[in-house]
């Protein structure tokens, strides 16, 4: 279980994907009580709603090594993502390409 911010957020089901936000990234990278061992399940992260930007990324690629990190974006109307990069080509800072 991971605690964020009093938001107990619950691992126990073991996900593989997991969609988030760049303040919730960046807790569990500054966090000293979130663990890589806390994400043995997750291969891939989704993030969007803003741009994490290069420092975040790296860090997130330094303390979670076996996490995949996609940056998407999308408008909230939309309901799904507009662009979004390849699981197997990632870019630093970069949204992908339009999903048709």
């Amino acid at each position: 279980m991971v605690e964020l911010i009093g938001l107990k957020i619950e691992i126990s089901k073991q996900p593989t994907v997991w969609e988030v936000v760049p303040p919730m990234l960046k807790y569990f990278v500054n966090s000293t009580d979130v663990k890589p061992e806390d994400f043995q399940s997750v291969r891939s992260i989704f993030s969007g709603a803003a741009p994490l930007g290069e420092t975040l990324e790296k860090n997130f690629a330094l303390k979670f090594p076996l996490v995949k990190l996609i940056q998407g974006y999308g408008l909230s109307e939309s309901s799904a993502p507009n662009m979004a990069c390849s699981l197997l080509n990632t870019k630093h800072s970069k949204s992908g390409k339009t999903i048709f």
